[in-house]
């Protein structure tokens, strides 16, 4: 777990984070940034920051019909079925892969499924490859990892182009290939080598691994496998999370540039996170810092060298709840959120909803938007036996995926508890 003790003093927001402390006064930390302001497209506001707000009952909604939630005034749209898609995981992949394509029309879900955004149809079916990612830039073009090759798939046609990537033995899809730069060209990738290591690459998907990184040997003298490897919206930076928290080399979150040189240290710590580029062009790691000692959370937006480094919270939560974090919307500063109380306690705001938050936001004046609660119920699960319910409790986590314009959510839900995991799609 992590640590994290927030106060303000005068116009200061001061962060003990991960044994470091950073000040952050007031706007002078951040770029220059408009105020983001949180237009309402469906429904109404109706809560404000830090009311707590329970939920009210909602039948779970028929495919592609929108309802509103009673209580937080977004609309809600189930845009998957477990039965039509022939299996209980009828969802996307996770928070930090991007479920929606170049313009928004088709969504990807788990094993290979591709969904029409619009009336919900199933387009294609491509081969289980475990994780893809969409280019950023053309709506029909997918990738995926087997082995040690990277497919380039047409899913308008079909057609898969493969490529393999020396020197590794194994794409490792865990840990790498989350995501591609903003232009559709830079993703990092990681996995074993020919020589028994374990190397990251930046990798161009037009022109073939760009510079690599062996890593080091840990105490009992295997290869260093970190948390995951990602590269920045602009590609001029891959960013690691290592195994062990800590200010040292190889410790924490670190970035380097494209050629593996290292530039500095993102954050002492790490948790679930994203990164983001903010309209002024600025790239942040966007993570939660959980401090059961203090019973709060924060979450928190890391300046991402060669800028300097700087760590600024920007809500805080309660310290039992885990947040799932997306961000990649393009010419935004906002990411979407959802909170998972992970103990089911008392009521508190945020408690099992989807949001959306501002990169101007602090804790003493949030700027968040509150649309749905998720209704996602990973504990049910652990009540049934196996042959039952086959189905682990980390299928029905709330992960979400903003799209790239940020204007909708997909998140995961078994929506009070089934056996079985969908994709919503809530508007604000």
């Amino acid at each position: 777990m992590q640590t994290a003790l927030f106060s303000s003093v005068g116009r200061c927001s001061c962060l003990l984070l991960h044994a470091l402390l950073v000040i952050a006064c007031g706007d002078e930390a951040d770029t220059a940034l408009a105020p983001v302001v949180f237009e309402r497209r469906c429904g109404t506001r109706s809560a404000l920051p830090n009311d707590i707000v329970s939920e009210v009952a909602l039948p779970r909604p028929e495919l592609g019909v929108s309802v509103l939630d009673p209580a937080l005034g977004g609309c809600v749209t189930r845009v998957t079925d477990h039965v039509h898609a022939g299996q209980r995981e009828a969802s996307h992949g996770g928070s930090t892969r991007q479920a929606w394509n170049a313009d928004a029309s088709l969504l990807v879900m788990r094993a290979g499924r591709i969904v029409d955004a619009h009336s919900f149809a199933t387009r294609a079916r491509l081969p289980d490859r475990g994780a893809f990612i969409w280019s950023a830039t053309d709506a029909n073009t997918l990738y995926a990892v087997r082995e040690q090759f990277v497919e380039r798939i047409d899913v308008s046609t079909g057609q898969v182009d493969a490529v393999p990537v020396e020197p590794l033995t194994r794409i490792d899809a865990r840990v790498s290939f989350h995501d591609l730069s903003d232009d559709g060209r830079v993703t990092a990738l990681a996995g074993p080598d020919r020589s028994g290591g374990y190397t990251l690459l930046a990798y161009d998907v037009n022109a073939g691994v760009l510079a690599s990184l062996r890593t080091p040997l840990d105490a009992v003298g295997q290869p260093l496998v970190p948390h995951w490897v990602r590269v920045t919206p602009s590609g001029s930076q891959i960013v690691v999370a290592w195994p062990e928290r800590g200010a040292a080399r190889f410790q924490g979150v670190e970035s380097f540039d494209r050629r593996f040189r290292f530039v500095g240290k993102v954050t002492s710590g790490f948790g679930h996170g994203d990164l983001v580029r903010d309209r002024a062009g600025a790239e942040w790691y966007v993570d939660f810092a959980p401090d059961a000692r203090h019973g709060a959370a924060y979450v928190v937006k890391h300046r991402v060298p060669p800028a300097d480094a700087v760590s600024v919270p920007l809500l805080r939560i309660d310290w039992s709840d885990s947040v799932f974090i997306s961000c990649r919307a393009r010419g935004v500063s906002f990411c979407a959120l959802s909170f998972y109380a992970s103990e089911q306690g008392a009521n508190h705001p945020l408690k099992n909803e989807v949001a959306l938050l501002a990169l101007d936001s602090r804790p003493e004046r949030p700027n968040i938007e509150r649309l749905a609660h998720h209704r996602s119920d990973p504990a049910a699960l652990a009540h049934h036996t196996t042959a039952a319910c086959p189905l682990g409790t980390s299928a029905a986590l709330p992960e979400l995926s903003i799209e790239p314009r940020g204007g909708k959510i997909v998140f995961t839900s078994n929506w009070e508890g089934h056996c079985f995991a969908e994709s919503y799609v809530v508007v604000p």
